[in-house]
């Protein structure tokens, strides 16, 4: 694994793990909601595995998360950060791209609908609206720091920096229709994991959401379920590999 640099469109400089391999194979891994390029060591065991495939694996902080520099978090912002991370890729020779995230990162994916990308795999992706109680989730003070600033500074557990900042445009993103996935403007096969634990109510809503949707992705998309997992499969992150890598395996083979 190296670790590597890399700029977006804005100029801002992105943090990145970079699992290099021989050939035109290369996968740009984007991070859950609030998290890093190591998500909690799920994409350096990833990103070892499609390296040990034979595929280059790219995982970045977005603009806001990790080492990367500062932003608010946004979808936009987001969608544009792994843009640039594909035109990392593509500067190293890598023609034949594939995308993977998780949690928000996989939404991202399905959002962005980047092109000359032959396959993309998510775990724990939005394929619609989803709602959801802040109130719940955020302190009142940081609720108030929303309304009067437009944005929620939230505590993070990372090794690369104590807090995000979320914009109020990301928290829009989760809920509004009009900012979901035109997962008709998708180009290429989808495989879109979720976990299996009947207890997980925001993975059960995200799952059936999937199914709802997945005559809108292009032919060949599927979508499998990790038994017993809860959302960001965790607890059974080796079961999900050996489906992503297969997957990506099969799809930027030459």
């Amino acid at each position: 694994m190296e670790a590597v640099t890399f700029h977006n469109a804005r100029g801002l400089m992105l943090a990145a793990h970079l699992w290099d391999a021989p050939g035109e194979a290369g996968v740009a891994m984007i991070h859950g909601f609030c998290n890093d390029k190591s998500s909690n060591g799920r994409f350096d065991r990833l990103g070892a595995a499609l390296q040990d495939a034979g595929i280059t694996a790219l995982a970045f902080d977005v603009s806001g998360c990790g080492a990367s520099e500062d932003a608010p978090l946004s979808a936009r912002a987001m969608s544009a950060d792994l843009e640039a991370a594909c035109d990392l890729l593509r500067a190293r020779g890598k023609t034949r791209l594939g995308l993977f995230g998780n949690s928000l990162g996989g939404s991202i994916c399905l959002k962005a609908a980047l092109p000359d990308i032959a396959a993309v795999a998510a775990s724990g992706a939005g394929t619609a609206p989803m709602a959801y109680d802040w109130g719940a989730h955020f302190e009142p003070h940081q609720l108030e720091e929303l309304e009067q600033s437009g944005a929620i500074t939230d505590p993070v557990e990372s090794a690369w920096r104590r807090s995000v900042t979320i914009g109020a445009e990301m928290l829009l993103d989760f809920t509004e229709a009009e900012r979901a996935p035109r997962l008709e403007a998708i180009a290429c096969p989808v495989l879109l994991l979720y976990g299996g634990d009947a207890d997980d109510g925001e993975e059960q809503t995200l799952l059936a959401n999937a199914r709802a949707n997945l005559h809108r992705l292009p032919e060949g998309s599927s979508i499998d379920v990790v038994p017993g997992a809860r959302h960001g499969l965790r607890t059974c992150w080796a079961e999900a590999v050996d489906r992503i890598v297969p997957w990506f395996a099969a799809h930027l083979a030459p």
